[in-house]
């Protein structure tokens, strides 16, 4: 699934710009300090000071040597983070049909570096414990000037008209427990995490690793067009979108740059499948009518998004379907024209 096996269409009202191309993948990854810094900053000098020639010499020798040390010796050092990943299957007379994926460590740092996972007890990043402490030192932010959207959501219900009895929510819990609200992973995000190795499934009955087949199994059990999903969740990934559900919106897949964190979405994806003996009209899994391909649209414009048709084409190999660089990929970028806009 290179950039080179997808095709980018432009309806009319399109602009180039519209394309969701980007370069690389975000992973979370920690900064390992330099064992020895200032012997770092020393060879930085050498090197700076020593002609070109002798640069080139010298810079070899040090390469081999620095294969043999651990890799922040010197120089600070990026490093995978591998988190446990606990997997809870639902089985059905022995068979699982579903599973769910929960992980307790390195929440923040899953959400910081590319906005995988959703507290179950927040509204997208895992926040319960932070306002749990906020409210026992009964400061109204943080202390940073930091609202929640959970206390955002609060107060526009409680400036509404009509507004109900306030409910007990698991803000008004005494207790504040770290444990208490694991962050769960989509079917996506937990293939994707899998294949590159930041999370390491475990068994909550077994206490043994789960191997990306597993996995694979129970979630297409549940979902039998999983396999597009999770390629287009792919080929988005890798172009370097933080991706989210877009079952807000309508549509499958919601492009972010960064994270809801720090901006609103920039795309709206509908993730369909065509096969290639088959016209274009004729699409496997939902059945579009131009109505609903309107209703997306405005959906997408009124949220100031742009609405993209993704179309995926699985491989013909069975045996390699669970490996979404052997999808092809073709997006079609949907704008409403707007006559008015279009005047000389």
């Amino acid at each position: 699934m290179s950039p080179n096996n997808s095709i980018s269409n432009n309806t009319a009202g399109a602009k180039p710009r519209a394309r969701t191309k980007k370069t690389h993948t975000t992973l979370p990854m920690v900064i390992d300090p330099a064992l020895l810094p200032q012997v770092g900053q020393l060879l930085d000098r050498i090197l700076g000071i020593l002609p070109r020639l002798f640069h080139q010499l010298l810079h070899p020798l040090l390469h081999q040597m620095y294969k043999l040390l651990p890799a922040n010796t010197f120089w600070p050092s990026p490093r995978r983070v591998q988190t446990p990943a606990t997997v809870y299957f639902i089985r059905e007379n022995g068979r699982p049909i579903d599973c769910v994926v929960w992980i307790q460590q390195n929440v923040q740092l899953l959400w910081n570096n590319g906005a995988f996972g959703k507290g179950i007890l927040s509204r997208s990043n895992p926040t319960w414990l932070l306002r749990q402490i906020r409210r026992s030192t009964g400061r109204i932010d943080d202390g940073f000037g930091l609202v929640f959207p959970e206390d955002r959501t609060r107060h526009r219900r409680q400036l509404r008209p009509f507004a109900r009895d306030p409910e007990v929510s698991v803000d008004d819990q005494s207790d504040a427990d770290p444990e208490m609200e694991p962050v769960q992973l989509s079917p996506c995000e937990t293939l994707f995490l899998h294949q590159t190795q930041v999370i390491v499934p475990i068994d909550s009955e077994t206490k043994l690793p789960v191997p990306f087949t597993d996995l694979w199994t129970a979630f297409t059990v549940a979902d039998e067009h999983l396999g597009i999903k999770y390629a287009a969740y792919f080929y988005y990934r890798a172009r370097g979108w933080a991706v989210r559900s877009g079952i807000k919106f309508g549509s499958d897949l919601l492009l972010y740059n960064g994270g809801p964190e720090f901006s609103h979405s920039v795309y709206s994806v509908v993730v369909r499948q065509r096969h290639q003996e088959v016209g274009e009209e004729e699409l496997q899994g939902l059945k579009d009518t131009w109505q609903y391909l309107f209703a997306l649209n405005r959906v997408a414009a009124q949220a100031k998004k742009i609405l993209v048709v993704c179309y995926v084409d699985p491989p013909v190999d069975e045996n390699k379907v669970t490996d979404p660089s052997q999808y092809t990929v073709e997006e079609l970028v949907v704008t409403r024209f707007n006559p008015n806009a279009k005047k000389e």
